[in-house]
């Protein structure tokens, strides 16, 4: 699976040159900082920032100093790939983009263990292989410098190592309980997004342990003091240039406002942006990020104060595009876009089919589709942002076309006007 979804993914980057980024020129007021700034956008001006000596800064191309923009973790990684292969050129761009396939075709590891251990051999093969070969899949990976190929398989692993936490087996092994610490350090510092799984993460496998007489609390504790370990150097950094305490980004309040002004269509226009609109860039510039920030999230908070049923309003259709195809009509050249919408329409009913199997791990899943995009319903959706969660999406949607083609072999079998002994009706059994 994994070379196979390798191979895909780096013939798309050869066949359609998508490691040629256009320079990008555009008039005032609507103009980009640097003409380079289709490359990694906020994250490609950090990494040139720090492959030139400035350090960790300058998110919109001028230089306008030390920022949180963005997690740490894939600047760093795009600011190693500059330095090797040079700053804005096609061989970094390739070389970014095969790194992204990598961890597009590494998704596929864990994904297909997590279908195999709660959903069975079946539904793991049909999955694995679904992603590896679904061009729907490549998109991301093969096209866009930016964490979004990086987050899933994190997400992935975490859900991976959660299910395998909760086994007897593995429940006194502090080493694993280490990296489960380790990893979702990581994880928070590549996209501090998903620490609204972490709750959901640590609740569950204390909850199945405890139903067992057996209590984690202790090898729990020890795995959250690995994860501030890790997180607390960015912390420490952020709060000495700072002079005050920035959780892992700092750009939050600004997205929320971005969403969020009256008479907004929910989505975040692009002209508000400090990296399209050369006056929003001057004040971030002349306030400094964390003071920029701080107006526009008081701009939001506000508008929520005075107008709260728009607010409302807001956040339903913000759902509504979440997880509707609508958001497509904002992009182009997406290989089967159909599978969007259909994602969204068939992994809760195989949610459903899950939890009337009893599946291991469906409370689990439903943590992951509830939480995650708690911070999109609030500020704003973007295509790329339900990508973290579509290897869950599509491990419950195969879960569904399986236990429903068991049920209907089941009910195709049944001899007509046979009435089983029980009340019980069969199940599909995984």
């Amino acid at each position: 699976m994994f070379l196979a979804a390798l191979a895909l993914r780096l013939a798309w980057i050869l066949i359609f040159r998508s490691y040629i980024f256009p320079l990008l020129f555009l008039p005032p007021p609507f103009s980009i900082g640097d003409p380079h700034f289709q490359f990694g956008n906020e994250i490609g001006s950090i990494a040139h920032s720090i492959a030139t000596g400035q350090g960790f800064g300058s998110p919109f191309g001028p230089i306008t100093g030390p920022t949180a923009w963005i997690a740490p973790v894939y600047p760093y990684l795009c600011a190693a790939v500059f330095k090797v292969f040079g700053v804005f050129t096609p061989a970094s761009a390739f070389v970014m983009l095969s790194l992204n396939s990598i961890f597009s075709a590494l998704t596929c590891v864990p994904l297909y263990r997590i279908c195999e251990r709660t959903m069975g051999h079946a539904v793991g093969l049909f999955t694995g292989w679904t992603w590896a070969l679904l061009p729907y899949f490549m998109l991301w990976p093969a096209t866009l410098i930016w964490e979004t190929s990086l987050v899933p398989l994190l997400l992935a692993y975490l859900l991976l190592m959660t299910l395998e936490l909760e086994d007897t087996a593995n429940t006194n092994r502090w080493s694993r309980w280490l990296m489960f610490g380790l990893l979702w350090g990581v994880a928070l510092l590549t996209n501090p997004g998903i620490l609204t799984f972490l709750p959901v993460s640590f609740g569950w496998l204390v909850y199945r342990r405890w139903a067992e007489k057996e209590r984690l609390l202790r090898p729990a504790t020890m795995a959250l003091v690995m994860c501030a370990l890790v997180v607390m150097p960015w912390l420490a950094r952020n709060r000495i240039v700072f002079g005050q305490f920035v959780f892992i980004r700092s750009n939050f309040g600004f997205e929320f406002h971005l969403g969020n002004y009256h008479l907004s269509n929910g989505l975040g226009w692009a002209g508000k942006h400090p990296s399209e609109n050369k006056s929003e860039r001057d004040q971030y510039a002349r306030m400094g990020e964390i003071a920029y920030v701080a107006a526009k999230r008081d701009e939001a908070v506000e508008f929520v104060r005075r107008y709260p049923r728009e607010f409302f309003q807001l956040t339903v259709k913000r759902v509504y595009f979440f997880w509707s195809d609508e958001l497509l009509l904002y992009a182009r050249n997406v290989p089967l876009a159909w599978m969007y919408g259909l994602l969204s329409l068939t992994a809760p009913l195989g949610l459903l089919f899950a939890v009337r199997d009893k599946v291991k791990g469906a409370g689990l899943m439903l943590g992951v589709i509830l939480v995650y995009p708690l911070p999109y319903y609030v500020a704003f959706p973007q295509l790329r942002n339900r990508h973290a969660i579509e290897p869950e999406l599509l491990a419950l949607s195969v879960y569904f076309l399986v236990a429903l083609s068991r049920q209907l072999r089941i009910v195709r079998e049944t001899p007509r006007g046979y009435s089983p002994p029980s009340a019980a009706f069969p199940r599909a059994v995984p």
